[in-house]
């Protein structure tokens, strides 16, 4: 058998946890700007929805700046829009239990 070394250190990346990103955008936040560019598709009115798209896309990244991950999909959550997370739970606007 051979003498393997244990102690050896491993390099890991720093980004390694980091969120999936095209350019330097996030994908939920690309979320924002490419629905509102798919719906300006469909109405035949891109312009005007492109222009509300980089405004989306502007709030998006504002919203999320200096706050933990995954900020929209709770702020989602606590309005209702559960299209993603655990089928049961407490609905959105439940502040107070009793047992």
């Amino acid at each position: 058998m051979a003498n393997l070394d244990v102690q050896k250190f491993v390099k890991i990346p720093r980004e390694i946890d980091a969120p999936p990103q095209i350019l330097w955008f996030e994908v939920d936040e690309l979320g924002a700007f490419f629905g509102c560019f798919f719906f300006g598709i469909l109405t035949r009115e891109l312009l005007p929805f492109l222009a509300l798209g980089v405004l989306a896309l502007w709030g998006a990244m504002r919203l999320k700046r200096g706050r933990s991950e995954g900020v929209i999909f709770h702020i989602l959550w606590w309005y209702g829009v559960s299209f993603f997370g655990p089928k049961r739970g407490p609905q959105p606007g439940m502040s107070m239990f009793i047992e």
